[in-house]
């Protein structure tokens, strides 16, 4: 299956489009004018993601529109690879040998479909001790670029105690959708 998923840069960019805009419907000519790719190319690409059951495909009249199945498997996967490749995450990406010791480094997936900072909200969090020069200067030049973010920095020994402890700041970031940037997804939510 990953080889028919990844052998087409149009697939690519059409999962990628799909996956940002997952809320939304869109007739193949769309699709067309939003890629800038030949309408034969993106109805190939439709069909084999259709059959794949990662698209629903749905008839309106004259018209066929798709839209990011939401319920696939494959889903959740999309979205941590395709905000793995850009923005803030890039960045922590590309500077992983400065960053110092990080355990654990993970973004709120809303955030990254793009919700706005709030004081309610933890958008970033990372456990280790990082370089603080070095990930600071990422994140404010993030902030500079694009928005706000709200980001908190524990140490792998207080991360351990406030999940024994239950603290209801870090249980609620582990119980929200994130995407590990770095790190294991069942070690940051297994209670040592």
């Amino acid at each position: 299956m990953l080889k028919e998923l990844f052998i087409s840069e149009v697939r690519v960019n059409l999962i990628k489009f799909l996956v940002k805009n997952y809320d939304q419907e869109f007739h193949v000519r769309a699709l067309v004018r939003e890629l800038g790719v030949e309408i034969n190319a993106i109805r190939r690409e439709l069909e084999k993601l259709t059959k794949l059951d990662i698209l629903i495909k749905r008839p309106w009249g004259n018209k066929i529109f798709y839209k990011m199945n939401i319920l696939s498997p494959f889903y959740p996967d999309f979205v941590s690879l395709i905000y793995k490749e850009e923005g803030i995450s890039l960045k922590f990406l590309k500077a992983k040998d400065n960053l110092g010791n990080i355990k654990f480094l993970a973004l709120s997936k809303e955030f990254c479909k793009g919700r706005q900072a709030s004081a309610l909200e933890l958008d970033l969090l990372i456990v280790g001790n990082p370089n603080l020069n070095v990930l600071e200067n990422i994140i404010s030049k993030f902030e500079q670029e694009e928005r706000e973010i709200n980001y908190s920095i524990i140490s792998e020994e207080e991360f351990i105690q406030r999940k024994r402890k239950f603290d209801t700041f870090v249980i609620k970031f582990l119980i929200q959708p994130r995407i590990m940037i770095f790190g294991d997804e069942f070690e940051i939510t297994r209670i040592a």
